[in-house]
């Protein structure tokens, strides 16, 4: 899915470029999101208050999982 996005970038640039100039970006200027590797994310360490806050919703999908399941 990442490459289709990519390729489809990669043509919307060349319609870009064809009918005007597009001043010096590039491809990856233009979709930085879809150009960005996973190690350029910040993986900043997960907190005790982060982890509860994870952990009970969690709790909650479960839960509501588990109802629509005996019904």
């Amino acid at each position: 899915n990442r490459l289709t996005n990519q390729l489809l970038a990669e043509s919307v640039y060349a319609t870009i470029h064809v009918m005007r100039d597009p001043q010096g970006k590039t491809v990856a200027d233009m979709f930085p999101q879809l150009f960005k590797s996973d190690d350029d994310y910040e993986n900043s360490p997960l907190t005790d208050e982060d982890a509860l806050n994870f952990q009970k919703e969690l709790d909650a999908l479960n839960a509501m999982q588990k109802e629509k399941a005996e019904e």
